[in-house]
């Protein structure tokens, strides 16, 4: 009768356990939007009506409107001699 009862429990215990794997939870992946406005950074180079933005890896014309312009005079105490 002991043994039945011990047989009896370890197949309790047995079917008790939870045996399946723990599952992982699952990261979120953070997506990265994209800025509708491009910034970059670099040198402001203005010689009279004509203007130049000079990074490491590129060199672009600048367009001498208004807004150009208005950039132009508050950064006139930056320049360098």
């Amino acid at each position: 009768m002991k043994k039945f009862l011990l047989l009896i429990s370890v197949i309790l215990f047995a079917v008790a356990c939870d045996n399946e794997p723990e599952k992982q939870p699952e990261m979120e992946v953070a997506e990265k939007v994209m800025d509708s406005i491009q910034v970059y950074q670099g040198n402001f180079i203005s010689v009279g009506k004509s203007a130049v933005l000079k990074g490491d890896k590129f060199v672009y014309q600048v367009k001498m409107d208004s807004i150009a312009l208005q950039l132009t005079d508050s950064l006139s105490a930056f320049k360098k001699r």
